[in-house]
């Protein structure tokens, strides 16, 4: 799903079946397969995950929609930081070469929280069906650009970054900001989450993104939006 589609907490699920076998205390097999009346909708994937000198390593293999996927991941630490990061190769199946292509995304990422709260992250996104122009006039905000995890970002290298920190227990304020590095777009988002009561929230945030027309975050001219969602739990 997209990043920028913030009122994203439940989404619809799915029908499929998970089986998990732990060989050890620190590692375990996932046999996971979804269900859907569409092939190009079906999924059957295995991972296989352990630990290996303080670092959570996984890999994963499977059949996702016309695709065969191998991937893998890492989380550890650099002395005080995590450090993450994943890949995933999509080929053709041998029936789909006419109708898919083969596509490979990976991440890197670094994160530190501070003794006072503060907490920075940031990463940076390989998609190798990404375009190096302008974005191709795309715009994140179209409802008629669906993103996967094939198709991570409209652009080929993407990089971001994130800061959150809580004023005091009941309000906590962030930024997030990504770039697309090939034409220099970016947008940049701001918010505030407020606890009013015990179940009753405000949240406040800002989506500003800015670059020349017809590029990845600018892709109709600058944007400047303001939201605010008041949320109660019963």
């Amino acid at each position: 799903f997209s990043y920028l589609d913030f009122d994203y907490e439940e989404r619809p699920g799915s029908d499929a079946v998970l089986v998990t076998y732990y060989p050890t205390f620190s590692s375990s097999i996932d046999l996971a397969y979804k269900a859907a009346d569409v092939f190009s909708n079906t999924a059957l994937a295995a991972k296989y995950r352990f630990n290996f000198k303080n670092y959570d390593i996984q890999f994963i293999a499977g059949q996702v929609g016309n695709d065969l996927v191998f991937g893998s991941g890492w989380s550890g630490f650099i002395g005080s930081l995590s450090f993450r990061g994943e890949g995933s190769l999509f080929t053709p199946l041998p029936s789909k070469s006419d109708i898919s292509e083969k596509a490979f995304t990976g991440t890197v990422s670094l994160d530190y929280t501070f003794s006072n709260s503060l907490y920075l992250h940031t990463s940076f996104l390989y998609n190798s069906n990404g375009t190096t122009t302008k974005g191709e006039s795309f715009s994140l905000l179209d409802p008629g650009y669906q993103l996967s995890a094939k198709n991570l970002s409209i652009g080929k290298y993407e990089l971001f970054g994130q800061a959150s920190y809580p004023l005091n227990p009941l309000i906590n304020t962030g930024v997030a900001a990504m770039m697309n590095l090939s034409d220099q777009s970016m947008y940049v988002g701001p918010s505030a989450s407020i606890s009013l009561q015990n179940n009753l929230e405000l949240y406040l945030m800002s989506q500003i993104m800015v670059g020349e027309t017809g590029s990845e975050y600018a892709a109709t001219g600058n944007i400047y939006a303001f939201y605010g969602r008041l949320s109660w739990s019963f």
